[in-house]
C-alpha cells in the first residue's frame, strides 16, 4: 500500500513538473484568421521642426524654421473570407474614417481627406501570416494618391509573420519590413523597418510584449538625395487566441536631411502612436 501510494506521488510530481514546464514557454501563430471582422483604431501625434540651410547662396528662405505639429484619428475595418484549399485567406480593407489636424507655424489647417473614406484595399493572408495586395477601389481621390497607393500593391507585407519556435519570456526576434513608395514625379523612396520584440510576459489569453523600432530610408530624387533614420521604443499586447497583435503604442524620434538644389533641409520630430483592434465573427 505504502509502496503504491509512493509510485501515485512520484507520478503526480512528475506530471506537476512537466505542466509547469510547458508552461514556461509559448508558441505563437500570427495572422488574419478566416470569417472574421477587424477593426482598427489608430491614433498619433507628432511634432517636427524642419530647417533649412542656406547653403552657398545664401538665400533667406521664407517660413523657415517651420514648426509642425499634428493629430491623425484613423479608422480601418479589414473583412476576411473563407479559408481557400490553399490555406490562403481573402481579405478586404476599407478606410472607414481618417482626419488630420495640423498646425504650422501657428496656423491650424486640417487637409480634406474624405476622398479616402470607402476606398477598399483587396488582398490574401497566407499561412504564415504575409499578407499581400492585390487591387483597390479607388473612388474620388486625386492622381498622386491613388499612384502611390497603386504602387504598394502586390507588396507582401510580413510585419505579422512571428518564429515559429517556442518563446520564453525575455526571448526576442526581429521583423524586417521592405516597402517602397514613389514620390510622384520627385523620385523613388525606398524603406526598411526592423521591429524587435521581447516577450515580456504572459497568460491564457495575451502575450505581452516590449518593441523596439528602427527605421532606415533612402530616397533618389531628381534633384537630390533623401536620408531618414528614426528609432522609437514601444509594447504590444497579442491575442493568442486571435493570433493578432490587438494593441501597440509606440514612441518614435527621427531625423532626415534632404540635399536638393544646393540646398539641405533638416527634420526632426517625435511621434507618439496608438493601435487599437477589436475582433468579431463574420
Amino acid at each position: 500500500m505504502l509502496k503504491n501510494r509512493t509510485i501515485y506521488t512520484l507520478g503526480l510530481g512528475l506530471l506537476l513538473s512537466l505542466s509547469l514546464k510547458a508552461q514556461d514557454a509559448i508558441r505563437l501563430k500570427a495572422g488574419y484568421q478566416a470569417n472574421k471582422k477587424y477593426v482598427s483604431t489608430i491614433t498619433s501625434k507628432s511634432d517636427m521642426t524642419m530647417a533649412m540651410d542656406k547653403g552657398e547662396n545664401d538665400i533667406e528662405i521664407p517660413g523657415f524654421p517651420m514648426n509642425m505639429s499634428s493629430e491623425n484619428n484613423m479608422v480601418l475595418t479589414t473583412e476576411t473570407s473563407a479559408k481557400g484549399p490553399d490555406g490562403v485567406i481573402p481579405l478586404v480593407i476599407e478606410y472607414q474614417k481618417f482626419e488630420i489636424v495640423s498646425t504650422v507655424n501657428d496656423q491650424t489647417v486640417s487637409p480634406p481627406m474624405d476622398y479616402l473614406i470607402g476606398t477598399k484595399i483587396y488582398g490574401h493572408s497566407f499561412e504564415n501570416g504575409a499578407i499581400v495586395t492585390d487591387s483597390l477601389s479607388r473612388g474620388d481621390m486625386p492622381e498622386q494618391m491613388r499612384q502611390a497607393m497603386e504602387s504598394t500593391l502586390g507588396s507582401s507585407l510580413n510585419s505579422m509573420v512571428f518564429p515559429e519556435k517556442l518563446l520564453k519570456v525575455g526571448d526576442q526576434f526581429t521583423i524586417e519590413t521592405p516597402f517602397d513608395m514613389p514620390l510622384n514625379q520627385m523620385g523613388q523612396m525606398k524603406m526598411t523597418i526592423h521591429n524587435t520584440y521581447t516577450l515580456r510576459s504572459f497568460d491564457g489569453q495575451n502575450a505581452f510584449f516590449d518593441i523596439k523600432s528602427e527605421l532606415d530610408v533612402d530616397g533618389e530624387l531628381q534633384e537630390g538625395q533623401l536620408k531618414m533614420t528614426g528609432s522609437g521604443d514601444g509594447s504590444g499586447v497579442f491575442d493568442r487566441s486571435h493570433g493578432f497583435m490587438i494593441e501597440v503604442d509606440q514612441d518614435m524620434d527621427m531625423s532626415m536631411t534632404m540635399d536638393t538644389n544646393g540646398m539641405t533641409m533638416k527634420i526632426s520630430s517625435n511621434t507618439n502612436g496608438l493601435t487599437k483592434t477589436e475582433i468579431a465573427n463574420l
